[in-house]
This record gives structure tokens, sequence and C-alpha cells, in this order.
């Protein structure tokens, strides 16, 4: 499994193993939990995928 990071602003936000992002119509970029539930939301035009990164097992 892999690791996400999202750059939004000045600000880095990182996610372990399991999340995964989902663009919108629109652009909105949306982190789902691994339960599904939405664990957060980037406006359109605002956000940058740094990168995926393999997990160690």
């Amino acid at each position: 499994m892999r690791r996400l990071s999202v750059q939004c602003g000045t600000r880095t936000d990182e996610y372990s193993a399991g999340f995964t992002c989902h663009v919108l119509d629109g652009g909105t970029l949306r982190i789902l939990a691994p339960d599904k539930q939405i664990a957060a939301s980037y406006p359109a035009a605002s956000w940058t995928i740094l990168a995926t990164q393999p997990h160690e097992e």
C-alpha cells in the first residue's frame, strides 16, 4: 500500500496507507479514510499531490 502527501497553500498533509483520493467534478479533491468516510476536502485549484510512497510493512 502507498502513503499520500498533499500540499495546499503552505501546508503539507500526509495520509497513511489505506487512504484514497478522488477528484470530483469541478476539481475538488477528497481524501477518504479506509472506512470510506471523508477525512479531508481541498477546494479546486488549491492542492497538489506531492507523492505517493510505498508503505513499509
